[in-house]
């Protein structure tokens, strides 16, 4: 029994040392389509990496993204702890119907950060700006029925009641309206909302400035893929996942220009690549302008994360121009382009649990 059980180790070891070589002598991929992000490559070595530990915390990253069969291992991780009845795997809840969710809590919002950039916007309206908000809600938050059990949120209405007491600016509640439209809301395997909820919280906009629309059903959207697998799934890479629709409104015309580029409203050639989101616009950049849709000579200005993407269409025929900052990306001054394009408006649409940790808000005062 020793000897066997000598010899069991022996080879546990062996295969630990053949796929650590296989990792280090395979050729390096610096892109994992499946999960849609940039992998972590091997490291030139640096005296001054060793030094400060950074060498060595990029060698251990590099061998988890470098693994041979990382995919495969990933999965089959997925499909046993599913069988013993985990629900919460790698910072995303398995849910009902075949729903994911982002595991994002309490501790995951940085409350500081959150009433730092509220105060930003303040300052930006005072300006003489007219300015709205709209903070989308995580699915966890609106679709809470299909969370498994026991499965903790932040809390969300803590940061509405912040955001109502500090924000002097039009807020666009899309809570209720979200909840509402309900399952049909978000997508199942990724974190965005779909296009039926980013046009239920287009109508809560609309309605502010007693603009009307058609309802959904009769505002012409057609099915552009039935085989879209979002990030969350990405991360999970459950067997037994369902792929979602991806919806638009092909009525929307617009002239699409991206950091100074060409680009297009609805991207088709984003329909064949893993990240079928990028659909709309192309996926994020830093300064997008739509024009055309209407002649109306309005400018909105979007100041967003990528929520906004699938929502930008869905203002053309409103706006005649419609220009979107991504401040994670956009390197010129938003105080001038404010000026020299004679913006009208500002909406700020961030999801809820991104705006409380986004870090670049400064930039809009600059």
């Amino acid at each position: 029994m020793k000897q066997l059980r000598i010899a069991a180790i022996a080879l546990f070891l062996c295969i630990l040392l053949t796929l650590g070589v296989l990792t280090a002598a395979l050729p390096q991929e610096t892109y994992s389509p499946q999960e849609n992000r940039y992998l972590t490559t091997f490291p030139a070595f640096s005296w001054a990496g060793l030094n400060d530990g950074t060498y060595q915390n990029d060698i251990t990253d590099a061998m988890n993204d470098q693994f041979p069969l990382r995919s495969q291992s990933v999965a089959a991780a997925t499909a046993i702890r599913k069988a013993l009845g985990a629900r919460d795997i790698g910072g995303v809840y398995l849910g009902k119907d075949g729903y994911y969710f982002e595991k994002k809590q309490n501790k995951d919002i940085s409350q500081q950060q959150f009433q730092t950039n509220l105060r930003l916007i303040e300052r930006y309206a005072a300006q003489g700006r007219q300015t709205s908000v709209m903070l989308v809600p995580d699915a966890g938050i609106v679709l809470q029925e299909y969370l498994p059990a026991c499965a903790q949120m932040y809390d969300a209405d803590a940061l509405y009641q912040t955001a109502q007491e500090k924000l002097t600016v039009d807020r666009v509640d899309v809570l209720p309206a979200l909840q509402k439209v309900g399952a049909s809301a978000y997508y199942k395997t990724d974190h965005h909302w779909t296009s039926r909820g980013a046009y239920a919280a287009l109508q809560v906009f609309l309605n502010q400035k007693n603009i009307t629309s058609p309802d959904y059903e009769q505002a012409g959207f057609q099915t552009a893929s039935s085989d879209f697998y979002g990030t969350l799934y990405s991360k999970v890479l459950d067997a037994s996942a369902k792929p979602d629709t991806v919806d638009y409104l092909p009525t929307m015309q617009a002239t699409v220009t991206l950091d100074g580029k060409a680009g297009e409203l609805y991207k088709q050639a984003a329909l064949q690549q893993k990240d079928q989101y990028q659909f709309f616009l192309g996926g994020n950049c830093g300064l997008t302008e739509l024009n055309g849709g209407c002649k109306n000579g309005k400018t909105i200005l979007l100041i967003k994360d990528s929520f906004a993407n699938c929502f930008a269409p869905l203002l053309t025929p409103y706006y005649e121009t419609v220009l979107m900052v991504d401040l994670r990306y956009y390197g010129g001054s938003v105080k001038t382009l404010v000026a020299e394009r004679q913006v009208d408006e500002t909406l700020f649409l961030f999801s809820l649990s991104s705006f409380a940790a986004e870090p670049t808000l400064s930039k809009i005062l600059l």
